[in-house]
């Protein structure tokens, strides 16, 4: 984060605010969540786009869709900065790591359809539209999981559409990406935000760390 600052021209003292982050202290330091792969890998995309070594670029975001899949919806935007081609390496490098666990066949990502299927946690919006859904008649649920992948699917067409496709301003749009992505998810557990506060601390948005802030509320109730 501090090598990606200083190769952006920023203010190294940024990184304090994922650094010194209570959240990421108390779910990394503390719980030792995987999501720490992901802050890493998505931390070195942004570093490597500010070298202009776009090859470890897309390398480095195929790990991080590895770790956690949500990443996949920045695909598109370094795909813009790299071009589509090019875009496939990240790809080889995310199935490159899925190649240990062929074996389980297809209950490969048996684990992911559970969870994106059912599994509801400290949703905003989704709760509302679920809400909303059971009032016109059944299958409320997965109604309201169509209206939010519709909204991210709608809010990341806008931002590619705005999009610079500058290598410098991938941070920026990964924040808001990413912060679509648990804004309208079913489940926003605290250690998701994490993912916000490197990529925040580099594009210099800073609602990502007030969100880190509030979600630890959240451990209350788990």
């Amino acid at each position: 984060l501090i090598l990606t600052l200083s190769a952006l021209k920023l203010p190294p003292a940024r990184s304090i605010l994922y650094g010194w982050n209570p959240l990421v202290i108390k779910v990394f330091a503390g719980s030792g969540h995987i999501d720490v792969v992901l802050v890493a890998t998505l931390t070195a995309t942004c570093y490597f786009l500010a070298r202009k070594n776009l090859t470890a670029a897309e390398v480095s975001l195929g790990l991080a869709i590895a770790a956690k899949v949500a990443p996949i919806v920045l695909l598109p935007f370094l795909a813009r900065r790299v071009g589509v081609l090019r875009t496939v390496l990240a790809g080889v490098a995310c199935i490159a790591c899925f190649v240990p666990y062929l074996g389980a066949g297809r209950n490969l990502f048996a684990g992911l359809q559970a969870f994106s299927s059912g599994w509801q946690f400290n949703s905003g919006p989704f709760r509302l539209f679920v809400w909303a859904a059971s009032l016109a008649g059944s299958r409320a649920d997965l109604l309201a999981r169509m209206i939010c992948a519709a909204l991210i699917a709608t809010a990341l067409c806008a931002l590619c559409r705005y999009d610079d496709a500058e290598l410098g301003t991938f941070a920026r749009v990964a924040t808001i990406a990413l912060g679509a992505v648990l804004l309208f998810s079913p489940v926003v557990t605290p250690w998701y935000v994490t993912w916000l506060l490197p990529v925040a601390g580099i594009a210099g948005i800073r609602v990502p760390v007030f969100f880190s802030a509030a979600v630890c509320v959240a451990f209350l109730v788990m």
